[in-house]
């Protein structure tokens, strides 16, 4: 095989590194953003995220269609056509290169699956204090003394989390 017909699975792997590795930085900072309850820099990483993916989207369909290209030259099935059968196609530096991609595109992939775990539970965790805090100030529906009857007079109220009702 050609080790120039390689270069741009190369270069699209190194686009994907770098947009990976930024969206990665981002997972980081969420994760303090979440911590700190800092909607608005919360919302900002979300737009920036987006258009990181974005971007991967793009990339991957462009990997997609060279890969194409590269199945037709080896003669395999494109869906066939991976980095560990391109690297055996290719010799020394241009394997070299493609293992090493591959390595640290893997690393920031499994790093980043681990960061999205962790600030789901970061979130699910603010959403249940937030939860909480919300109860302690409104009530949680339970039967309170703290509302005045129809007559005027103090009296019990029942409320089912829309309207409050005489007991």
């Amino acid at each position: 095989m050609v080790e120039q017909s390689l270069q741009p699975i190369l270069d699209l792997m190194d686009m994907q590194i770098k947009e990976h590795g930024e969206l990665l930085e981002l997972s980081y900072e969420k994760g303090q953003v979440i911590i700190k309850n800092d909607t608005e820099r919360l919302n900002e990483i979300v737009q920036q995220e987006l258009r990181h993916l974005s971007a991967i989207n793009k990339i991957e369909k462009k990997r997609i269609g060279v890969l194409a290209e590269i199945s037709k030259e080896i003669g395999m099935a494109a869906e066939d056509v991976t980095v560990g059968v391109l690297a055996e196609h290719a010799g020394g530096e241009t394997r070299d290169k493609l293992e090493y991609a591959q390595k640290e595109l893997l690393g920031i992939l499994r790093t980043q699956s681990e960061l999205n775990e962790a600030n789901r539970k970061l979130i699910e965790t603010q959403l249940e204090f937030s939860d909480a805090m919300l109860n302690l100030l409104v009530g949680d529906g339970e039967t309170t003394d703290n509302f005045y009857g129809a007559d005027g007079k103090s009296g019990k109220t029942k409320t089912d989390g829309r309207f409050k009702k005489e007991i």
